[in-house]
């Protein structure tokens, strides 16, 4: 039996004009669409997922909410095994969490030939802009909100082609697009 090859997949929430947070850095403007049906299908994808990558910023932030959290995808989210990048970072704390040894390349590249489920990448604009410069991002899962920001930090600092998959809307008017990285 051939084992399916682990894709990485990176899930955004996103502006209806393309930026995945405020020139502040804060993503206040999302909560009021996460609505039932939309944390239920959060959690559905989450529950793929097996190993999640980060930056020092995003596990900092995350490391201080998820632990402790009165929240549906809670569980979910603690349960996954949890690589961080840093250059500063000498220990992580948070549960089935280790600091990279190597390169997100070497590491997606290990993780790749480990069986198990999706490999996820969350936020850090600048540490998402990295994988998706380095062609290390399989997929895009972007959570498009009936919100126009007018200026904030971008998706995407370059050029990217990408190929439709799905497209699922939800009680606010926001959709969860699947996109293929196209890698050229």
């Amino acid at each position: 039996m051939m084992r399916k090859v682990r894709i990485v997949s990176l899930a955004m929430q996103i502006s209806a004009d393309g930026y995945i947070a405020r020139s502040n850095g804060r993503i206040d403007w999302i909560h009021g669409d996460l609505t039932p049906d939309l944390i239920a299908a959060t959690k559905s994808y989450l529950e793929h997922i097996d190993t999640m990558l980060m930056g020092r910023v995003t596990y900092e932030e995350q490391y201080a909410y998820w632990p402790t959290a009165d929240d549906p995808l809670a569980s979910v989210v603690n349960g996954h095994e949890k690589l961080v990048f840093s250059r500063t970072l000498s220990d992580a704390k948070w549960q089935r969490s280790r600091i990279a040894s190597t390169s997100p390349a070497e590491e997606i590249a290990a993780l790749r030939e480990r069986s198990g489920g999706t490999i996820g990448v969350t936020g850090g604009s600048d540490f998402i802009a990295s994988m998706l410069h380095e062609s290390l991002v399989d997929e895009l899962r972007l959570t498009v909100h009936p919100t126009a920001l007018g200026s904030g930090k971008k998706l995407f600092p370059e050029p990217q082609r990408l190929e439709f998959i799905s497209s699922d809307r939800f009680q606010t008017g926001a959709l969860v697009n699947t996109y293929r990285v196209v890698k050229e």
